[in-house]
């Protein structure tokens, strides 16, 4: 017997990110976000001025062009939103990893 069951839809998580890194959103920045959101599921959109990009395609996140001190939107929504959300603040607070230097 076959159920009329609609599948549940995944709420969207989002959060204001602001780039530390003092060469802003650059190459090597764009692909350590690439790297944290190929490891999860969920679906990721990066905004900045009103641009929505994939958050898992390395030249759709280096066309923004965020600079440092200005601040992007991450909108998430699947299974591991959550989770992808967490890591990814940890890496932009960061400075975008080991090399990244912050602005003081």
């Amino acid at each position: 017997m076959a159920t009329n069951k609609k599948p549940k839809k995944s709420k969207v998580l989002s959060v204001r990110l602001r780039v530390v890194n003092v060469k802003g959103m650059h190459l090597q920045a764009a692909g350590e976000v690439v790297k944290v959101t190929g490891r999860y599921k969920a679906k990721v959109t990066l905004g900045y001025r009103g641009e929505k990009v994939s958050g898992k395609s390395l030249l759709s996140i280096v066309s923004l062009g965020v600079p440092c001190g200005s601040s992007f939107y991450v909108y998430v929504e699947g299974p591991d939103a959550r989770a992808l959300l967490k890591e990814l603040s940890e890496l932009v607070a960061s400075g975008f990893g080991a090399g990244g230097k912050k602005r003081t």
